[in-house]
């Protein structure tokens, strides 16, 4: 294990393979300078990266790491620098080489999010312990029970009603366009409320947007939306909002219900778009699963079993539990197909693809606590620990799941997503919606794989592309909709 803290430059960050020897010996693979070093493996060099690349990249990566474990470190002599860093690419290297308690606990300080740094996301020790008991322990379940998906059935009403003109008028429509503004409505009526969600929602997306590169850089759309947000925080009453719920538990400053307020706002319209225009790209291109999802999704029935069975995939994923543990209907297949295919994106194409935390070595590693005395930091790579391949041929809700496959894409312990489930059951009602109600066409069936060729990490996966789509009432509804 020592060995994946071997010296390097400081020029350049460094990786290489695991020996068989080094978790029994680490002294002696740190003196070893005869393994193969790979500069271009680094953390940046990684985010650089687009398209095929991303999957491709890990593939290499995993293939010459033996235990599942890539080095990385900064400074002259790793041994003694105050960042050494372990790249895991396999779920049973979490177990073999890095504690629980490292992967559930600290997070490093990430440059750019300084917004978010009083967060629950962002904050450690002490103040992590408390903001994780007052919203995990009260907050998120007053708020988080059956309102998000309330909200999504009322907007899945709004998006029915829009749609049904756009298959009137047989104009065509981008997924961007027509998944953007529903998905940014659902998060802002979550987090600040009905009244200032009218109001918030569009200058949320443009702040995205300008931060996620899908647009021109923009600092001022950010600054505006921060100021807004400051101001609006000291408004908000409705304590079915999260925001309202933060500051009615009396143990939040404005400063710490600000800072979450962006988390949830950012974490929940990310991962939930990220989950629906995906999905829908990958079933709009395979007719013979289109139609098949197409009637699974008939009738006004909300489809609880889906939804239960997503969430309870969701708690045994974050527990680090495998797939094969899932309820047997999900994992089948076509009993609940539109929940399979959900759960397909988020283990093919998930949204978060590194999971950073640190610690001090004797937490991280037992290996490391008389190699290395500072902070070691950690990057699970989920898209690898996933065992995501090229998913323009491996996306397949149909085939059977492999045993011992994972799925870190809400992460792991303390630290895994709250709201994870609620992401879920929003992405399940619109996603119903649209294949119950419309057939969804792509405009051009080779676009899907134009779409991944433009993938880039923001860290989150994104897509720069957004292909056009031809709706169709289904059974003549747009005829009695007149």
């Amino acid at each position: 294990m020592g060995a994946c803290l071997r010296s390097e430059s400081s020029e350049h960050r460094t990786g290489d393979a695991i020996p068989e020897s080094a978790a029994a010996r680490p002294e002696e693979a740190i003196a070893d300078r005869n393994h193969e070093s790979h500069q271009q493996w680094s953390w940046p060099w990684l985010l650089s990266r687009e398209g095929h690349q991303l999957w491709e990249s890990r593939s290499h990566i995993r293939e010459h790491a033996k235990r599942g474990i890539f080095k990385q470190g900064r400074g002259p002599c790793v041994v003694t620098t105050a960042e050494a860093a372990m790249r895991v690419l396999d779920p049973t290297a979490l177990d073999q080489h890095v504690t629980r308690d490292a992967i559930g606990k600290d997070r490093p300080r990430t440059a750019g999010n300084e917004y978010m740094a009083a967060s629950l996301t962002a904050c450690n020790e002490a103040e992590w312990e408390r903001q994780r008991r007052v919203l995990v322990g009260g907050v998120l379940p007053s708020v988080l029970g059956h309102r998000p998906i309330q909200i999504a059935l009322r907007i899945s009403a709004e998006l029915k009603t829009s749609l049904l003109k756009v298959a009137r008028a047989g104009t065509l429509v981008g997924v961007k366009e027509l998944l953007m503004p529903r998905v940014a409505q659902w998060i802002c009526e979550l987090v600040l409320g009905p009244g200032h969600a009218r109001e918030a929602w569009e200058p949320f997306v443009q702040t995205w947007q300008a931060k996620r590169r899908q647009a021109d850089p923009n600092p001022e759309s950010h600054a505006a939306f921060q100021a807004y947000l400051e101001g609006a925080v000291t408004l908000i009453q409705d304590p079915e909002s999260l925001v309202g719920a933060m500051r009615a538990s009396g143990e939040l400053s404005d400063q710490v219900v600000v800072a979450n307020s962006w988390s949830f706002l950012m974490a929940g319209f990310e991962t939930t778009f990220h989950v629906i225009s995906t999905t829908l790209l990958m079933i709009a291109a395979r007719p013979e699963l289109a139609e098949e999802v197409e009637k699974a999704c008939q009738g006004d029935a909300l489809d609880s079993e889906s939804i239960s069975a997503l969430k309870c995939m969701k708690q045994l994923a974050t527990t680090g539990r495998p797939l094969s543990d899932i309820p047997k209907d999900l994992a089948d297949g076509h009993p609940l197909i539109l929940a399979r295919c959900i759960l397909e994106t988020l283990h093919k194409l998930p949204p978060v693809w590194t999971l950073p935390r640190a610690g001090p070595p004797d937490i991280v590693c037992p290996h490391l606590k008389n190699v290395v005395a500072d902070t070691v930091q950690v990057k699970v790579d989920v898209a690898a620990c996933n065992g995501a391949a090229s998913p323009a041929q491996a996306w397949d809700p149909t085939s059977p799941i492999r045993e011992g496959t994972h799925l870190l894409s809400f992460g792991l312990g303390g630290r895994s997503c709250p709201g994870g489930g609620s992401a879920l059951a929003a992405s399940f009602v619109l996603l119903r919606r649209l294949f119950g109600d419309f057939r969804v066409v792509l405009e051009d069936a080779g676009e899907v794989a134009a779409v991944l060729e433009g993938a880039y990490l923001a860290p989150t996966l994104c897509f720069k592309r957004s292909p056009l789509l031809k709706i169709c009432a289904i059974d003549g509804l747009a005829d009695d909709s007149k």
